[in-house]
């Protein structure tokens, strides 16, 4: 196993690059499978500005800064879970 960063490897490792180009076209197929019957791709945040209430888990704290430099607290999630049930209630 390379230790070499995948993009690194993408061009100078003709094997690599077919592996990556058959996951990429079979998680398109997958995607347009869904698709085609009206399902919706969505993506949940990787940080929230309030972490979930697991008692047995510490969630990661940062801070995210906007495009005037305020940062603000921000932490990174221990599931999609939450972000999945308001995507279901909606």
């Amino acid at each position: 196993m390379s230790s070499e960063p995948n993009w690194m490897r993408l061009p100078g490792d003709p094997a690599f690059r077919a592996r990556m180009e058959k996951r990429s076209a079979i998680i398109a197929a997958v995607r347009e499978f869904f698709r085609s019957r009206g399902f919706l791709d969505v993506e949940t945040p990787i940080m929230v500005s309030h972490p979930g209430m697991e008692p047995n888990l510490d969630p990661f704290a940062t801070k995210l800064k906007d495009e005037t430099g305020r940062a603000r607290p921000a932490y990174l999630i221990t599931s999609p879970e939450y972000s999945m049930k308001k995507l279901l209630a909606a």
